[in-house]
C-alpha cells in the first residue's frame, strides 16, 4: 500500500514538473554596429527629434522619454545571454528596457526568445569575444577595401499582425537599402556574424535578422499619465502607442521624406527616407542596459573594421 502511494506521488511530481516551461535565459549582451558617433548624425536626429515634440496639435503618444537618444543608435546584430564576473553595476530598470526594446521589436506574442537550439549551452563573455575576433579577416575580405557603411533610406513601423493599424505603432525604424552596392555588402557582412553566432548557440533570439535602427520605441516611456481617445488612463503595464501617420504628417519630417503628401500616410510597407549614409569603424559586443553619459552603449570589446592594428577582442576592459 505505501509503494502504491510512493509511486503515484513520483508519477504526479513529474507530470506537473513537466507542465512548467524551462526558465528563459537572463539577457546580458548584443552584437552592435554603432552608428551614434557620428556627430551630423547627432545633429540630425536632434533636430527631428525637437520638431516632432514641438508639433502642433502634438502627435499623439509621442514622448521625449521614447525617442531614442543619437548616441544610442545601432543596429543589433544578436542578443546574447554570457556568463560574466565583469558586468557592469547599471539600472535594472534601464536593463529590462533595453530587453524588451532589443528582444520584442515586433511586439508578437508568439515571438520565442528562445534559441532555436533546444539545449543551451553555457557560454562565457571571452568566448563571445574569441568568436568575435575571429570573425574579422573574413569580415575584411569581404569589404576588399571598402568601408562598412549604413544607408539609412527606408523607414516603418514593427506591425505584430498584418492588420495593425498605424495610429497604434510602438517601435519606429530606419533601415537601409539592401540592393544598393553598400547595401549588398552590409548584409553579407551581417549575415556572416548573424550565422555565426547562432551557429555557436549563442543568440537568444531565433527570429530572422533585420536590419534595422530603431528611432522611437515606447517600452522606454517614463510618463503612463496619457489617456485614451475615450478619456480613460493606460493601464500601467500597457505600452502607450504613437501615431505613425501623425509622425509622418510633421513638419519634422520634410527634410528626409522622398515622397510627400497622402501617400505616404496611406501607404502599406516602408517610405523611402535619406537619412544618411553612416560608416562602421567597428563591431561592439555591448551590455545590456549600460551606457555612457551620451547614450551610448559601453561595450566590453570589438574587432576594428579599419585597416590598423585590431582592438584585442578578449580584453574585458570597458572602453
Amino acid at each position: 500500500m505505501s509503494l502504491g502511494v510512493t509511486i503515484e506521488r513520483k508519477a504526479f511530481s513529474s507530470s506537473t514538473i513537466s507542465r512548467f516551461p524551462p526558465k528563459k535565459p537572463r539577457l546580458t549582451h548584443f552584437i552592435s554596429l554603432p552608428i551614434g558617433h557620428h556627430a551630423a548624425l547627432h545633429e540630425t536626429w536632434n533636430r527631428i527629434s525637437t520638431t516632432l515634440l514641438g508639433t502642433s496639435p502634438p502627435i499623439p503618444g509621442l514622448d521625449e522619454s521614447i525617442i531614442i537618444r543619437p548616441g544610442s543608435l545601432h543596429i543589433t546584430l544578436g542578443v546574447l545571454s554570457l556568463n560574466s564576473n565583469t558586468m557592469i553595476e547599471n539600472s535594472g530598470a534601464e536593463k529590462k528596457r533595453d530587453e524588451g526594446a532589443l528582444m520584442g521589436d515586433a511586439i508578437d506574442n508568439t515571438t520565442t526568445l528562445k534559441p532555436a537550439d533546444e539545449s543551451p549551452i553555457s557560454h562565457t563573455v571571452k568566448d563571445a569575444l574569441n568568436l568575435l575576433h575571429s570573425l574579422r579577416i573574413p569580415i575584411m575580405t569581404i569589404l576588399n577595401g571598402e568601408e562598412l557603411m549604413i544607408p539609412l533610406e527606408s523607414m516603418d513601423v514593427m506591425r505584430s499582425k498584418p492588420n495593425q493599424s498605424p495610429e497604434q505603432s510602438h517601435v519606429l525604424w530606419a533601415g537601409p537599402d539592401l540592393t544598393s552596392e553598400a547595401g549588398k555588402r552590409l548584409a553579407t557582412v551581417c549575415n556572416l556574424i548573424h550565422s555565426t553566432f547562432k551557429g555557436a548557440r549563442m543568440l537568444q533570439d531565433d527570429r530572422p535578422l533585420k536590419l534595422h535602427c530603431t528611432l522611437i520605441n515606447t517600452v522606454y516611456r517614463k510618463n503612463t499619465g496619457l489617456k485614451k481617445s475615450n478619456g480613460k488612463r493606460w493601464g500601467n503595464n500597457q505600452r502607450v502607442p504613437f501615431s505613425f501617420p501623425a509622425v509622418v504628417s510633421s513638419p519634422a519630417m520634410v527634410d528626409i521624406l522622398q515622397e510627400h503628401g497622402e501617400a505616404n500616410i496611406n501607404k502599406t510597407g516602408p517610405l523611402k527616407i535619406n537619412l544618411g549614409t553612416w560608416s562602421v569603424f567597428e563591431v561592439q559586443l555591448c551590455e545590456m542596459g549600460s551606457k555612457t553619459d551620451n547614450g551610448a552603449y559601453r561595450h566590453i570589446g570589438a574587432i576594428s573594421l579599419q585597416d590598423h592594428e585590431p582592438q584585442v577582442a578578449n580584453d574585458l576592459a570597458v572602453v
